[in-house]
């Protein structure tokens, strides 16, 4: 025993605690046991309306010309004002806003190119019409010579022999938006075995020829700033089987007419 100290007896459950071993964690986990779930952002209440209607709309104009686009195209403005301004994460629909804009845009595309080229497909028809394709609009083209029997509704032409009495066999054809003395707005065809006179072909050709003017002109004869000439059958072509009274539009001036009278109006 050792000296100066007597043995003593602990009652249990007094004293110091014994010492544990402090908790050991396996390996890779010395966090804490659960985080909770990962955080995402928060979706978006709602899409918004104007841009659903921005994206019909640019779909319809495929269909429907020019004004559907452009509709489109306001509304999808609209839409991404609204969006940019609203709180963050309530409006959505900025990929409905891009959608609409290039559909939009595409559409409007499609119907000026349809448009660019139905004008072209108007004035090649007109001028194939007027000039009948002999010859070009552009520089100086030289005129072509053909007979009066030839002459079409539509027809531009130069007559060297006006304003004259005798008999014409042949004229210049040219195209219409060329200077030109005549443009031809009706072939009458007359009936009879014999030849009737000159008086009775010009009286012939004074009726039919101011009976048909406003359907060429757009309006009637009498209201008109322009005058009419008639090319009709002589007793020499009647016999060889000619009976067309041609009618054609002139200047009652003696000047040149620039471009068709066809109906304008004039």
């Amino acid at each position: 025993m050792t000296e100066g100290k007597e043995p003593g007896w602990v009652a249990p459950g007094l004293g110091p605690p014994p010492e544990q071993d402090a908790q050991r964690l396996p390996p890779g986990y010395g966090g804490p046991l659960w985080a909770g779930p990962p955080r995402y952002p928060a979706a978006p209440s709602r899409t918004e309306g104007l841009a659903i209607a921005a994206v019909v709309l640019a779909v319809a104009s495929f269909f429907v010309p020019v004004l559907p686009a452009i509709v489109a195209l306001v509304l999808a403005a609209v839409a991404a004002r609204r969006i940019q301004e609203a709180p963050a994460g309530v409006l959505g629909g900025r990929g409905l806003v891009t959608a609409a804009r290039v559909l939009a845009a595409i559409g409007l595309l499609v119907w000026v190119g349809l448009a660019a080229l139905l004008v072209v497909v108007v004035t090649q028809v007109e001028e194939e019409s007027t000039g009948r394709g002999t010859v070009s609009n552009a520089g100086l083209p030289s005129a072509r010579e053909v007979g009066v029997d030839e002459l079409e509704v539509g027809d531009c032409i130069n007559d060297e022999t006006l304003p004259g009495e005798g008999r014409v066999v042949t004229v210049d054809l040219v195209p219409c938006g060329q200077p030109h003395d005549l443009e031809v707005f009706a072939n009458v065809t007359m009936s009879g075995g014999d030849f009737p006179g000159d008086q009775a072909v010009e009286r012939f050709g004074d009726r039919s020829c101011v009976a048909r003017f406003k359907e060429y002109v757009g309006i009637p004869f009498r209201d008109s700033k322009l005058d009419y000439y008639s090319y009709g059958p002589t007793e020499d072509s009647w016999n060889a089987g000619d009976r067309v009274v041609t009618c054609a539009a002139v200047d009652p001036h003696g000047g040149k007419l620039t471009g068709s009278v066809r109906g304008t109006r004039r």
